[in-house]
């Protein structure tokens, strides 16, 4: 998991990264969905270490309200 959670990582730091210097917004989307995640593995890393706090429920609660808003961007930009 930890290798996973370093690739994207880099996914979005390369995304956000490329966006600022050639101020092109069109990979925002996606580096949107990348951040979801990252949100999800994080919540499951800490719910596979049976730390069953509100934490790891809310991280996975909040990476499907990400989802919702990568889908509904796509959704309105087309």
């Amino acid at each position: 998991m930890i290798i996973s959670r370093i690739i994207v990582l880099i996914l979005i730091l390369t995304l956000s990264s490329y966006s600022l210097i050639t101020e092109n917004y069109v990979l925002i989307p996606y580096m949107i969905l990348s951040l979801g995640v990252l949100v999800m593995i994080t919540g499951l890393v800490e719910l596979q270490k049976n730390k069953k706090s509100i934490l790891s429920y809310f991280s996975i609660i909040a990476s499907f309200f990400i989802f919702f808003v990568f889908i509904r961007g796509l959704i309105v930009s087309y």
